[in-house]
């Protein structure tokens, strides 16, 4: 189980609540909230007031939260150390990939790759620091949730990773290298949310529990 004691309680209670009140909300990181609501709850955190966040009933403002909370921590979550090893790790994977494409569909196994590939992520995401690990597990755990409810909430894998990739892995300095990189990012988290349950195989609870993150 991820060290939840590392992970700032405010940030747990709004993920608690999206998990419990927004998993079918359409479209819930994709649309903004009114602007003067949102200032009026960010001021209360950064006061350290308790928030509750059913009052507001609107599950965008608080979806909103999460990810203002994730572009202003100082250093991105999986890091600017780690961001060339994620880079590299997707290279090697998507030129695997091509190449066997390349050369014929059956040739070698397919598997082979993919697993090469989520052994590399499991490894790089070993080296985060132990908070910023913690809260990427339950992060992750929950947009997957979240991928899986697509039918009803639109936000696929695909989109989720669209919104939340710059947010969690982008370098210190934005080069042209960096921006051509923009689209690998995004197909690494996209890859991530869909092997949750592989690349953090004992954090996934039971299917029948309903309203926690851990």
């Amino acid at each position: 189980r991820p060290n939840e004691r590392t992970i700032p309680t405010f940030i747990k209670n709004i993920i608690r609540y999206l998990n419990a009140n927004a998993i079918d909300t359409e479209v819930v990181f994709r649309i903004a909230p009114k602007l003067k609501a949102l200032n009026v709850v960010k001021e209360k955190i950064d006061a350290g007031e308790d928030v509750n966040y059913a009052e507001y009933k609107d599950p965008h403002l608080v979806a909103n939260l999460l990810k203002i909370y994730l572009r202003e921590l100082p250093d991105p979550l999986l890091t600017y150390a780690l961001y060339p090893r994620f880079v590299e790790a997707a290279t090697e994977y998507e030129t695997a990939a091509n190449l066997q494409r390349a050369r014929n569909a059956n040739f070698g196994d397919p598997e082979a790759h993919t697993q090469k590939y989520i052994s590399t992520l499991c490894s790089i995401v070993d080296e985060l620091p132990p908070s910023n690990k913690a809260l990427t597990e339950i992060l992750l755990l929950f947009l997957s949730r979240v991928g899986e409810h697509s039918a009803k909430n639109k936000m696929t894998p695909a989109n989720l990773a669209i919104v939340f990739g710059q947010l969690l892995l982008r370098p210190e300095v934005e080069t042209v290298e960096s921006m051509m990189n923009a689209a690998k990012v995004t197909g690494i988290m996209r890859f991530m949310i869909e092997n949750f349950e592989k690349i953090f195989p004992k954090q996934r609870p039971n299917r029948g529990t309903k309203g926690k993150t851990e």
